[in-house]
């Protein structure tokens, strides 16, 4: 009878033992989300047995859905693998908690068999139904993992019970042991009926004729118990933090003690402020006041600061009162008690709680010493920051001790970074042997005048004027060395140049005269050889004669090319349209250049004509499309282009050669091999030469030179090794005089409206002379002389830097590695890129990235202004 009452209300005990265990898990999963940090290992293992709970809730669910609705294959298939999931957690609940409360661990041995043995029982029984799995679920994970818990619950508390013991929960312990063992006995040895043993023999159907009673009903008690046993248990960690809190109290109070005798005892003052009144100072503090420690007390604080610093510590107070973010460090001054000494210190004020409420505690330094001190040096300081020198004091062992600002802005380190270094480690990359010679110089005589060669923290080569003086420490022995550096880079770039158009011309006239008197010496020699041909008819004889002829017409061509060079040969100079004589080369060079070697030509359709020599200006492009052709032995492109520029005078301060006015430009660029530093300097001179032997005269380039010279003109030219050469021919332009006023009237269609337009070029002048146009024209201008220090600004001024300008060739980052940089920092960022080679598709091709514009070197106020404003407005 007692039998059919519990069968009857099997729903009742199916809920109830659910119910305990999503309660167990939910519960776990509530201490784990309140406890984050503990000294009890138990803590981090936890969340393995709240899985549990929940998931094992929730297969006890489904079995009372299947008892209410009836038999479906579908939930029975979905509760065995529930079943597995939830034992699964338990297993590994169980082996953890033994790992934690034993000295020695289970090995990895003892997983891997009952992983064995729950995969190979159902084999080995020879039925694999849903029931099988369901039975090997509970004998090889459900209970062992149940009695490894119960087991390990013991064994934790032994491990742990000198601080347990302290939370009096031994007996929850012992309970959830037991509840454990329990459960594991009846949930995984007490199992549906199967036709192998030992399931045929214990199992639910058996345990209820031997009790009377099903084993659901113990399953439920045993959860119940397991519940109310973890209950208390997590209880520990609540205790815990209670203990933690109260150690923490003793420890606030000792800490009090210590810090109130170290308060007493320090230099700085220390005050709390409440309610605008003072309610606490240390005896410093009461000092720098001219008080006793009892006067102040109670005062309110704007007794004791200066009339003229009273609205801004007030203003401070109150607003950090109200919860704002202020300054913690700022400097004011005090009143002494005798109302007439100013005291000046530095506050570092913070908010405590004291006595229940807010107060603001803060320290106080008494600092007018030193700021006495400051001002007297900055006065000094001041003096030597105007100066726009560099100035650098070394100590003996060449350490930087003084560094003003001129010093900051010719090399780029700031004061912090440089103080303390080693001068020469800092300044040069190897140290010169002019640099030991200065030194010896200085000790020995006081003073030191001369050039040195240095580089900047971006690793660029300047030339400085330096002068140094020695000095003396008041008893006369050398102290240290005064050191003024004048930048003279662009002077000497000035110089270079002009010597190298002095040798120009001096190697011109000495060429000039050579010729003159070779032609004396060749006119005899070919008219002769004429009158000896008439005497002398043999075919011998002819063949001879002919060899001196052909010979002497090649020194005679010869000697041409030089007085070409040296004085450019005189012809007759006619107005002429540039067009057809690039048309005209292009037809030679594809028919007589490699076919591996493709020629373009690009000319403007408006192009102005210019007043020249036909035959000298075609000898001029003849003789850059050779060298082109003999730098791309491998084949490339070919490009000749011709447009019209208005040269202002911003470019005319890029170059020293250029004059205001109208000109042509005559661009020949290759992809070829290109020209080398060393070399660069001297592909003008007459007789250089890289070719070899019999290929080549030296004469080319130099012949380009002097008659585009002669023509009024001059040539740019621009190249990178591997990546091609660009020659530029500027030849003045035919134009009526209103054009000039043309030209500038456009100017007033680009200007700026404010824009900050940062420009990055390594030529200082460059810089500077883009930075003039664009500021006269409306536009805030920022500068960098190489990527690196560019990608550094950009990143400080990022937000109001409308527009950029990045010099392809540039030391230390160049302008590709510059420009991804800054689509890094920001995607958006609108770049023109800026190069003496020839191409914006090469240029924008190399950079690895689209740029919004291309503006090629050297560029005019005008093209540079009106694409500026063309990339603006996009």
């Amino acid at each position: 009878m007692s039998t059919d009452i519990f069968i009857k209300n099997l729903d009742v005990v199916f809920f109830i033992y659910g119910f305990a265990f999503v309660v167990l898990g939910i519960i776990l999963f509530l201490q784990l989300r309140i406890t984050k940090k503990s000294r009890f290992r138990l803590l981090y293992i936890l969340w393995l047995l709240a899985w549990f709970g929940v998931i094992h809730g929730t297969n006890e669910f489904i079995d009372l859905f299947i008892l209410i609705k009836g038999d479906s294959s579908f939930l029975k298939i979905f509760g065995a693998s529930v079943l597995f999931i939830s034992y699964l957690f338990i297993f590994l609940f169980g082996y953890q908690l033994i790992n934690i409360g034993k000295t020695k661990r289970l090995g990895i041995w003892f997983p891997f068999i009952i992983t064995l043995l729950f995969f190979g029982f159902p084999v080995l029984s020879g039925v694999t139904s849903y029931n099988t799995w369901n039975i090997s679920s509970r004998y090889f994970l459900g209970f062992p993992g149940a009695i490894l818990s119960a087991i390990g619950f013991f064994l934790y508390y032994q491990s742990e019970a000198d601080r347990l013991r302290k939370a009096i929960v031994k007996r929850y312990f012992i309970c959830a042991a037991l509840f454990f063992g329990l459960y594991g006995i009846l949930g995984g040895l007490i199992v549906p009926e199967a036709d192998f043993f030992p399931a045929s023999v214990i199992n639910n159907a058996s345990f209820i004729s031997w009790s009377g009673i099903p084993v659901q009903i113990f399953r439920a008690i045993s959860a119940v118990g397991i519940a109310w046993s973890l209950w208390h248990i997590v209880n520990i960690f609540n205790i815990e933090d209670a203990a933690e809190r109260k150690r923490a109290e003793e420890m606030l109070q000792q800490s009090e003690e210590k810090y109130r005798t170290l308060i007493d005892n320090i230099q700085d003052g220390v005050f709390i402020i409440q309610d605008a009144e003072i309610q606490f100072v240390n005896e410093a503090f009461a000092r720098m006041a001219g008080y006793a420690v009892e006067e102040v007390i109670g005062k309110h604080f704007r007794e004791l600061v200066a009339p003229e610093y009273m609205g801004m510590v007030a203003d401070r107070y109150y607003r950090r009162q109200a919860g704002e973010d202020i300054p913690r460090e700022y400097e004011f001054r005090i009143l002494h008690r005798d109302g007439k000494a100013r005291i000046i210190v530095n506050m570092n004020v913070g908010l405590i709680s004291y006595r229940g409420r807010v107060a603001s505690m803060g320290t106080v330094k008494d600092i007018t010493e030193r700021k006495n001190m400051e001002e007297k040096i900055k006065d000094q300081a001041a003096l030597l920051d105007k100066a726009q020198d560099a100035i650098i004091v070394w100590d003996l062992e060449h350490r930087i001790i003084y560094w003003n600002k001129s010093a900051v802005r010719l090399y780029g380190w700031t004061e912090e970074e440089a103080i303390g270094k080693n001068a020469n480690e800092l300044l040069y990359k190897e140290e010169p042997h002019i640099l030991i010679e200065a030194r010896k110089r200085v000790i020995e005589g006081g003073e030191w005048i001369g050039e040195l060669e240095q580089v900047t923290k971006n690793g660029k080569k300047i030339i400085v004027e330096s002068r140094w003086t020695l000095v003396h420490d008041s008893d006369g022995r050398p102290k240290s060395i005064l050191i003024v550096n004048t930048d003279i880079t662009e002077k000497k770039k000035i110089e270079a140049q002009f010597f190298r158009a002095q040798r120009m011309e001096s190697i011109g006239t000495l060429a000039s005269g050579i010729a003159h008197d070779l032609n004396n010496v060749l006119v005899p020699i070919m008219l002769t050889s004429q009158i000896l041909r008439e005497k002398f008819t043999d075919e011998q004889s002819q063949r001879l004669f002919n060899i001196i002829e052909t010979n002497t017409q090649r020194g005679a061509d010869l000697i041409k090319q030089v007085l070409s060079f040296a004085r450019g040969v005189e012809g007759e100079h006619m107005t002429l349209q540039v067009t057809h004589l690039i048309y005209e080369i292009k037809k030679i060079a594809k028919e007589t250049f490699p076919r591996s070697i493709e020629t373009r030509t690009d000319v403007a359709k408006d192009l102005w004509t210019i007043s020249g020599d036909a035959t000298q200006l075609h000898q001029i492009l003849m003789n850059l499309c050779v060298n082109a052709r003999d730098a791309m032995p491998d084949g490339g492109v070919l490009s000749i282009s011709a447009e019209n520029l208005f040269m202002d005078e911003n470019y005319a301060r890029m170059n020293i050669e250029a004059r205001v006015g109208n000109y042509i430009v005559i661009t020949v660029s290759d992809n070829g091999d290109g020209i080398s530093p060393g070399v660069m300097d001297r592909i003008f001179e007459p007789f250089f030469t890289t070719k070899e032997p019999g290929k080549g005269t030296g004469l080319g380039l130099s012949t380009v030179h002097a008659i585009v010279k002669g023509h009024g003109g001059f040539v740019n030219v621009y190249s990178e090794v591997g990546k091609g050469t660009t020659f530029k021919v500027y030849l003045p332009a035919i134009t009526i005089t209103e054009e000039l006023k043309v030209q500038v009237q456009r100017y007033e269609s680009s200007i700026g409206q404010g824009e900050l337009v940062f420009v990055v070029d390594d030529e200082v002048r460059i810089c500077e002379s883009t930075r003039r146009v664009l500021e006269t024209h409306g536009y805030k201008a920022i500068t960098a002389n190489d990527g690196a220090e560019a990608v550094a600004l950009y990143v400080q001024y990022r937000e109001v830097i409308e527009i950029v300008l990045v010099d392809m060739m540039m030391p230390v980052m160049d302008g590709h590695a510059c420009i991804r940089a800054l689509r890094k920092i920001n995607p958006d960022v609108r770049i023109i890129a800026v190069s003496g080679l020839t191409g914006n598709g090469g240029i924008i091709k190399a950079a690895g990235t689209t740029v919004h514009a291309f503006l090629s070197k050297p560029y005019t106020a005008e093209k540079l202004l009106k694409t500026i404003r063309e990339v603006l407005s996009k």
